[in-house]
């Protein structure tokens, strides 16, 4: 906007989440329902106990923990550049909680 004063905040990236996310397999990532749906999605191939969706029925290669080994996901994947925020919310949320306990528990 002309002669306008704006406020952005600054984004920032996290290479540990990158590591952490990169790293990710549908053996060791069983807490999240969704991530075999991301993974089928993201290999174009389907796992043989999910059941056929409108997005995963044309899949024929079987899925495994090693896809992302024969393609590389950074081709896929790039880190929202709000990740920071949640990460900053639950440090937050953490320090607050620990204070909380200190204060109303331990003295």
């Amino acid at each position: 906007a002309i002669n306008a004063i704006t406020i952005a905040p600054k984004l920032y990236l996290i290479p540990e989440f990158d590591d952490y996310f990169t790293n990710l397999t549908p053996s060791k990532n069983t807490r999240n329902p969704w991530f075999k749906e991301y993974w089928e999605e993201t290999y174009k191939c389907k796992f043989i106990e999910t059941p056929d969706t409108i997005f995963n029925r044309n899949f024929t290669r079987t899925c495994t923990d090693f896809d992302h080994i024969n393609t590389t996901l950074s081709v896929s994947y790039f880190q929202e550049g709000y990740v920071h925020y949640v990460v900053d919310a639950v440090f937050t949320l953490v320090t607050a909680i620990q204070r909380l306990i200190e204060e109303k528990c331990l003295a």
